[in-house]
């Protein structure tokens, strides 16, 4: 199945490491997580903060297909975000926040 991209951002700051911590930020504060880094490989992306995502060369072809992006980018930089749709992240938290509405209506109702 061909996944479409639907957001990229670019980190260009300069410096050892500087785009891809700023890249590692913005994806922390929008509630995302991001792969342990390896050398000339991306590292994966899941919607929410509690995941581990392994070295790319450790994630098989499903876990690669089911993430939410990737981050490409080294210590040097310029640094990129993809974002795809259909990522299971995205799912997982669509699931939790609705099992979250479901609670609070029914502790209020």
């Amino acid at each position: 199945m061909q996944r479409s991209t639907i957001l990229t951002k670019a980190f260009t700051e300069a410096g050892d490491f500087v785009a891809v911590r700023a890249a590692e930020r913005w994806l922390a504060e929008n509630g995302f997580s991001v792969g342990r880094m390896q050398a000339h490989a991306p590292r994966g992306i899941l919607m929410g903060d509690n995941w581990d995502i392994q070295k790319w060369r450790n994630l098989t072809r499903k876990e690669r297909a089911e993430l939410d992006g990737i981050l490409i980018g080294d210590r040097n930089g310029p640094a990129e975000i993809l974002m795809f749709d259909g990522g299971i992240g995205a799912q997982f938290q669509a699931e939790v926040d609705g099992a979250q509405h479901i609670i609070a209506a029914h502790r209020h109702g």
